[in-house]
């Protein structure tokens, strides 16, 4: 009797052993200071959004001055579109790409994300009738949803605990800016006449600057290591970063934290006590702002511009260049604010910033005031999800992180059906009176719910260790 107990107590005392190792290596990466090896990594991560993810939409924003003028694709074909696009297809990518990261790691991931991405956004060009459109939007968009479950997990999980938001706040000014620049100066210059260009330009920049990068400079993430037991990899790495932290002076002793280790991603416990509320709340959450807020406005107020305001083409790519330089500057002040204030806090501002542009846009006219309510609407946008991605990704443990955050995303992707099935009826319905029933339902419950559910039910994160931030 005593061997099968012998054995029991060296499997339990080898179980502690590694989820010790595990806390030990996260300890050393949250003693770390904040230099130029998270930035340069975070900076990637923000490139990575900035050439990949910012290509949803990418179909309907040139849509109004190409197949709709040229009556090839009906506004029923572009509803559906949009489902596939920025629903079904983000959600394959968010899911199964997720689960993937979590499985075998965030650096193969990155790859197939651009390569998706990339890969299948120029056929667009062309495609000048619904199923060939239908195929390609879909299938890049399984790229966007890849880099959407691992940009924002990979980069806290190198983060130091008090430096997490001056991170990630002061990096994703650069995902503002590359998203701005390139998905609104070539369009400035190549729509209409030369639109195939943008679709070229869009399916290069993944494939020949986000693949390099990742390869080149990109380690597998070592609390992803450590959670799968492989610690040796995960001490190389960090070892090296604290090698080069070193040099500006001895580091604090590392005090190990909980941690577990499995190779196993347990996708049940999503889905059941504490986790699962979390992803109930952000599902419901992520579900009605990309019906709203997001996709709801994103699909139609290209439409509304040009269609109220009579905004020509220059116009409506200049204010999403503007409002991309002033998200960033906003970004770069609130990098200042660090941990600080609470994630939950910028989000919930962000909503009241969207719905004072929002509020007041339906009652300006001309040009230069609908301009600059269209970019405070956006701004707040930029503030309300950016930071509700990285606070997904904080809810949940490595072990689930990826997963999680593709679930409830992903899941919450499926609300941009809501933007053809609800918003663009709505849209349409009330084009007479300045489409006031459009309006009330990205705000309401688009905007404004979403908002109230963060406040209420969100929970802290501010100044704790990403293992103890998720248990």
């Amino acid at each position: 009797m005593s061997e099968p107990a012998s054995a029991s107590n060296q499997a339990v005392t080898a179980h502690q052993d590694a989820e010790y190792r595990h806390g030990l290596i996260a300890a050393r990466i949250d003693r770390l200071p904040l230099g130029s090896t998270q930035f340069l990594l975070a900076a990637i991560m923000q490139i990575t959004w900035g050439l990949v993810v910012a290509l949803d939409l990418v179909f309907a924003r040139i849509y109004p001055f190409i197949w709709q003028p040229k009556g090839q694709i009906t506004s029923f074909e572009f509803d559906l579109l949009l489902v596939f696009n920025t629903g079904i297809g983000i959600l394959i990518g968010e899911y199964g790409l997720g689960l993937i990261a979590d499985k075998f790691g965030r650096r193969p991931v990155l790859v197939l994300s651009a390569l998706f991405a990339g890969g299948f956004i120029w056929e667009i060009a062309f495609s000048n009738s619904f199923w060939p459109l239908l195929a390609w939007n879909t299938l890049y968009a399984v790229g966007v949803g890849g880099a959407l479950s691992v940009v924002n997990t990979y980069m806290h999980e190198i983060a130091p605990v008090s430096a997490r938001g001056q991170l990630s706040l002061r990096t994703q000014l650069i995902a503002l800016l590359l998203s701005a620049v390139i998905g609104s100066v070539p369009a400035f210059f190549w729509i209409p006449q030369h639109y195939q260009w943008v679709l070229f330009l869009d399916a290069a920049l993944p494939l020949l600057i986000v693949i390099p990068l990742v390869l080149v400079f990109v380690p597998e993430s070592p609390r992803w290591l450590a959670a799968k037991g492989r610690f040796d990899q995960a001490d190389r790495t960090v070892q090296k970063w604290e090698e080069k932290a070193s040099r500006t002076g001895p580091l604090p002793k590392p005090e190990a934290v909980e941690a577990t280790v499995t190779e196993k991603v347990p996708t049940r416990e999503l889905f059941t006590g504490t986790y699962g509320k979390r992803t109930i709340l952000l599902a419901v959450v992520w579900f009605l702002a990309y019906g709203g807020m997001i996709y709801g406005q994103g699909s139609y107020l290209s439409l509304f511009l040009v269609g109220t305001d009579h905004f020509t083409a220059h116009q409506l790519f200049a204010e999403g260049l503007v409002a991309g330089l002033v998200g960033a500057a906003v970004f770069l002040v609130f990098s200042n604010i660090g941990e600080r204030v609470e994630r939950k806090t910028i989000i919930v501002a962000g909503c009241v910033v969207y719905l004072i542009g929002g509020c007041l846009l339906p009652v300006t006219h001309g040009v230069s005031g609908p301009f600059i309510l269209a970019i405070i609407m956006t701004l707040g946008e930029y503030i309300f999800f950016m930071n509700l991605y990285s606070y997904t990704a904080l809810s949940y443990p490595t072990r689930l992180r990826s997963a999680g955050t593709g679930w409830t995303d992903g899941v919450g992707h499926c609300g941009s059906a809501l933007s053809p099935l609800v918003a663009g009826p709505l849209f349409t319905a009330t084009a007479a009176s300045m489409n006031y029933g459009w309006f009330i339902w990205i705000l309401l419950p688009g905007t404004f719910i979403p908002g109230v559910l963060i406040a209420i039910f969100g929970n802290r994160q501010s100044g704790r260790a990403l293992e103890l931030l998720a248990e």
